[in-house]
């Protein structure tokens, strides 16, 4: 799977367990989602955790 396909795919993984888990998640780990989305520039991500 090339790097692009993989990204994607992790980035997927990450919005689906930011949206089902968000609200459980303290305080640091959402902060933690936020600056994941920013440094690998994870549009998708960035949506959902704002």
């Amino acid at each position: 799977m090339p790097n692009t396909e993989k990204g994607l795919a992790l980035e997927r993984k990450a919005v689906a367990l930011y949206q089902q888990y968000g609200f459980l998640l303290p305080g640091p780990a959402k902060e933690f989602f936020r600056e994941l989305a920013i440094h690998l520039q994870w549009q998708h991500l960035k949506k959902a955790t704002k």
